[in-house]
């Protein structure tokens, strides 16, 4: 019998593994959640598309040319992560170069007082997406504070939706 290494506690050891199988599994389900909403989403994308489609089709008697699009595939993918510390956090981009375990958090200045008026924090790596939610979140402001009738972005939240989105919201 080999004695143990100093500071080896068997049962404490067993429950650390044990600790850790939970987390994996936990994790685990976590991904498959996921990968359930985004098989959802990129389904209706699909079955939307493929309707447009046929009714070009009927409209014009002709077969629409190039590849048809691909159907989803269900279940995780090979590049989808969990953080088995901080299942929040997401795997990002970071200037400079590189990836990182972060947040991507947003906040909306006014910009003749300085006053914070708007904050969130995202999964999102590209702010593309996260004109939206600030919006939505300006539209709460208490009414003493005044609505914005001008937005001011750095070109990370430009796109072509983002300025729908803006019209449509009238700011």
């Amino acid at each position: 019998a080999d004695e143990l290494p100093d500071g080896l506690d068997i049962p404490e050891e067993l429950a650390r593994r044990q600790t850790r199988l939970e987390a994996i599994a936990k994790a685990k389900a976590e991904l498959e959640r996921r990968a359930a909403e985004r098989h959802a989403r990129e389904q209706a994308e699909y079955d939307e598309k493929m309707a447009r489609r046929r009714e070009k089709e009927r409209q014009t008697g002709k077969r629409t040319r190039g590849k048809e699009p691909k159907s989803p595939t269900p279940g995780p993918r090979k590049r989808d992560q969990v953080n088995l510390t901080d299942e929040e956090s997401r795997i990002m981009p970071v200037s400079g170069g590189g990836f990182e375990q972060t947040y991507n958090a947003q906040a909306g200045v006014d910009m003749d007082s300085g006053l914070l008026v708007e904050s969130h924090v995202s999964q999102q790596p590209n702010d593309k997406k996260e004109l939206e939610p600030a919006l939505q979140q300006l539209r709460h402001l208490p009414g003493k504070l005044g609505k914005p009738n001008a937005l001011v972005a750095d070109n990370g939240y430009y796109s072509e939706a983002n300025v729908n989105t803006c019209e449509q919201h009238r700011i």
